[in-house]
């Protein structure tokens, strides 16, 4: 929290207009109450006061669940509004698809965007603010499962909405995305020159967390030209892993636009280096040229100096910089390359040298696993920078790989055969229960799943009840066959379901074809016999006041100080109508962009 909370006294001791994040605002997809607790408190600390707010919402729509900016609300004092996107640790799961952002954007203390509901044909509509004659246009992207967002991307179901410029003004278009930037295989990350379009001005990328504050520009766009986009990865703000990308300085970037009329929009960007960040270092080293003796002693010494020297090193950066009490112990990590070398005890090397008999006297903040200890492996292939495959050595701190949901449960349903197997469930359903309450600790997930499927199959009974039979045993067959027919019904729709995501290009079956049609058709009188008359998306316009004045909550004369002008914009003088209610402009009309080219995309 340490680090959270020197974010947000930078934001306002630079006089920032906005705080964006890019996602993982939380470790954890339910943080504990103590968690939520404390963020709520910093949000409440460092984002509610006096302070006037000069960004004016031309077009800010939130979601379906906070349709407006919370700097807005007449029941709040923002002084310095959050914009947050969801990552990959606290994005939205369960029945509701809510997230512990939906939790603080209710409470007014951020506004949560770039939540999609449809993950197969996504449009990214973005929030318009402007102020003075600078014009931004946020697009917020939260995080989807990387496979599953590449096949949108390759089906062309991914949209942007641009708003269209003026003759001598324009947008500055900012994307804020979370998703894997660094090819890992070819299906599970987004290509920043295959998938983000050219006209993006700025891009802010989270999940990485390694830093690299510093803007760089896209090599080539997918045409093959130079790239007009500038991609920032700020990276972590404390480090969650022992690895090398984790011990780079933790930063936080701030960024000023100008749009001169006439001109194109520019920017400046400055990095501001945290010093509530705990001291991490990370060496890799190599026995065989330490100077290292054979026997388990020498290797113990050795590794002790490195140790300490990396430890000392650790002091010497913050000496300038004392930390709280709390981040005084340094995270250490030493990479040892053993080849023909024993490898030691992680844990009880780093808790004898390094440990205490309380934590707070520990030399290191992680003394039980300071070392990864790996070896060459024999007859290893030579990669192309000439080093060898290593193999990490059993004793050492090595990650295990736990084996997959879906194999446990192939397994242990193999091993079920013999009692008869699954006879209402289908494997699917098992499956995608599970993998919910595992990995997104949703305790209810396997029995909400069982509840779905019970009153499925009641319904189907009513539907097509059996005859009454007076002979029991084929009674039991009937009901068995007429089990397995519904179980087989149910996987043959999975399969079709999946085959149409596998396959972006296939076509479904005809009888699909027309219950989609028929649905749509529902939809769409549905629609009708709702909807006004004459309610067009592309007129709907958005109240706001000149650039002058700070921004109206529109609540009539009850300032908050009781003066003319009130605090917070609410006072009777605050748009020079007397009634403080603010004045409208025409939102501006978006057209598709990514996909398809503008002559072609329709109006939003």
């Amino acid at each position: 929290f340490l680090a959270f909370e020197e974010v947000l006294q930078k934001s306002n001791e630079n006089k920032a207009d906005m705080l964006l994040l890019g996602g993982d605002l939380f470790h954890d997809n339910k943080p504990s109450r103590k968690s939520l607790v404390k963020c709520m408190k910093l949000l409440r600390k460092h984002c509610m006061g006096d302070a006037d707010i000069f960004l004016e919402p031309v077009h800010a729509e939130l979601g379906p669940d906070c349709s407006d900016v919370n700097y807005l609300d007449p029941n709040l004092n923002i002084s310095l509004p959050v914009f947050i996107i969801h990552g990959n640790h606290d994005d939205p799961s369960g029945e509701d698809h809510y997230s512990a952002l939906d939790l603080l954007s209710t409470c007014g203390l951020v506004n949560y965007f770039g939540k999609q509901d449809k993950i197969d044909d996504i449009t990214v509509k973005p929030l318009l603010l402007s102020k003075g004659t600078a014009r931004l246009a946020i697009f917020g992207l939260g995080n989807i499962r990387d496979e599953r967002l590449q096949k949108t991307f390759e089906s062309k179901k991914v949209k942007w909405l641009r708003p269209v410029g003026d003759s001598d003004t324009s947008w500055f278009n900012i994307l804020v995305i979370h998703q894997n930037k660094v090819e890992h295989n070819a299906k599970n990350s987004i290509s920043l020159e295959e998938h983000i379009p050219d006209w993006f001005d700025f891009v802010i990328w989270g999940h990485e967390h390694e830093c690299i504050i510093k803007p760089q520009r896209r090599s080539v766009n997918k045409d093959g030209e130079e790239g007009n986009t500038w991609v920032s990865q700020p990276g972590s703000t404390v480090a969650t892993s022992l690895i090398l990308g984790e011990s780079l300085r933790k930063h936080a970037g701030s960024i000023d636009v100008q749009c001169p009329k006439g001109e194109a929009p520019r920017y400046r960007f400055q990095q501001h280096p945290l010093k509530c960040v705990r001291p991490f270092k990370y060496e890799e080293l190599s026995l065989q040229v330490a100077d290292c003796g054979p026997d388990e002693k020498s290797v113990t010494d050795v590794l002790t100096a490195r140790v300490t020297a990396l430890i000392e090193e650790a002091k010497k950066e913050r000496a300038d910089l004392p930390p709280p009490q709390s981040m005084e112990q340094p995270l250490v990590r030493l990479k040892v390359e053993h080849t023909n070398f024993p490898a030691l005890h992680v844990a009880r090397f780093g808790l004898t040298h390094f440990g205490g008999d309380r934590p707070e006297n520990w030399a290191v903040a992680n003394p039980s696993d300071i070392l990864s200890f790996w070896r060459k492996r024999k007859g290893g292939i030579r990669g192309p920078a000439g080093t060898v495959d290593d193999l990490p050595d059993p004793r050492g701190a090595v990650m295990l790989e736990a084996p997959e949901i879906g194999e446990l449960i192939d397994r242990e349903l193999e091993a079920g055969r013999e009692r008869g197997g699954l006879e209402v469930l289908t494997k699917s359903e098992l499956y995608e229960a599970i993998q919910r309450f595992v990995t997104k600790e949703e305790n209810s997930a396997i029995q909400s799943m069982v509840a779905a499927s019970l009153k499925e199959i009641v319904e189907e009974f009513r539907r097509e009840p059996i005859a009454a039979i007076d002979d029991r045993a084929q009674f039991d067959k009937l009901l068995a066959d007429r089990f397995q027919g519904l179980r087989d019904k149910r996987e043959q729709a999975d399969r079709t379901r999946r085959a149409a995501e596998s396959a972006p290009g296939a076509s479904l079956p005809t009888d699909s074809q027309a219950s989609l049609a028929s649905l749509a058709n529902e939809v769409r009188r549905a629609a009708a016999r709702v909807a006004p008359d004459g309610d067009d998306a592309a007129s709907v316009c958005s109240s706001f006041v000149p650039s002058s004045q700070p921004v109206s909550r529109g609540r009539g004369r009850s300032s908050r100080g009781g003066g003319a002008t009130g605090s917070r914009g609410r006072g009777a003088a605050s748009t020079g109508s007397g009634t403080g209610k603010p004045g409208t402009r025409q939102l501006p009309l978006f057209f598709q962009s990514s996909q398809q080219s503008a002559a072609d995309s329709p109006a939003a």
